[in-house]
Parts: structure tokens; sequence; C-alpha cells
């Protein structure tokens, strides 16, 4: 492991998986100096909206915003239980449709969406309810609050 960090690693920083070892290895050697160009100049930035009060006297949930709201292909918010993750997530999928954005998350279980679902929801504007749906089977939902964002 050690020869591989020592040594620079060519990466296409065009695509998902190369933006990710870019930020986790911390260097790396673009293939080509066009397509770096062309990454910085494909990404759009997008005006941050923050509709939980809270997060705003947050620092590094702030600085987790900031980062998302630049619209990197692949965004990372990492850090232990309780600190926070699922409602930064929430607040950067809420600026994202507020600045006219599809978005899709997805989670490895139920719970986790769920859990998603309800830290969406309590800052969702009632004007755009209708957008908002949960998908998955109905017989795996873990909150009855997560049912009313279920498709039928």
């Amino acid at each position: 492991m050690e020869k591989i960090l020592k040594n620079r690693i060519e990466v296409d920083t065009t695509t998902p998986s190369g933006q990710f070892f870019s930020l986790l290895l911390n260097h790396w050697k673009p293939k080509d100096k066009e397509k770096e160009e062309k990454v910085e100049t494909r990404n759009k930035s997008q005006t941050l909206i923050v509709y939980n009060r809270n997060i705003k006297s947050d620092p590094s949930k702030m600085k987790a915003l900031h980062m998302a709201a630049k619209c990197p292909p692949l965004c990372l918010i990492h850090g232990p239980p309780g600190t926070g993750k699922t409602t930064t997530l929430a607040a950067a999928v809420l600026s994202a449709v507020a600045n006219g954005d599809k978005v899709l998350v997805c989670a490895p279980s139920h719970s986790a969406c769920d859990a998603f679902t309800l830290a969406l929801a309590r800052h969702w504007p009632v004007s755009m309810e209708d957008t908002f749906i949960r998908l998955g089977n109905a017989t795996k939902i873990t909150s009855d609050k997560v049912r009313e964002y279920c498709v039928e």
C-alpha cells in the first residue's frame, strides 16, 4: 500500500471514481491537461439555500454544504455517529432542489432511507410537497410518518 501511495497514480478526474481517488489520495496526475480544465468548466455552481437555521451555526456543516453547492461529481460527507451527516445531506438536497435540480437519494437499508426521509421532510417547502416521494417496500418502512411520502 505504501508503494501505491508514494507513486503518482494516473486517474481520469472526469469520472466519479477518478474524483473519489483524487480526493482520497490527495494527489493525482491527470491523464490529460485538457480534460482537467474541462472538469473545472463543466461543473456548475449553485446558490446555497439553507432552510434549517440550526445548520447555519455549525461551521463544519456549512463547509460541507458549500462543497456540495460547487456541484462536484462526487462529494463525501463522513463523520462519527450523531454528528449530523443525515441533516447535512438533507440540507444539501434541499438546496439542490431549490436551485432546480432533480435529486435521487439511495441508501443501503430501509431504516437509512426512512431516517433521511424524515430529515428531509422537516424542512421540505410546503409548496413543493407533491414533488417529494419515497420509494421502497411498504412492509419494510420503519416509521408511520414516512408512509405519507410513499407512492401507493
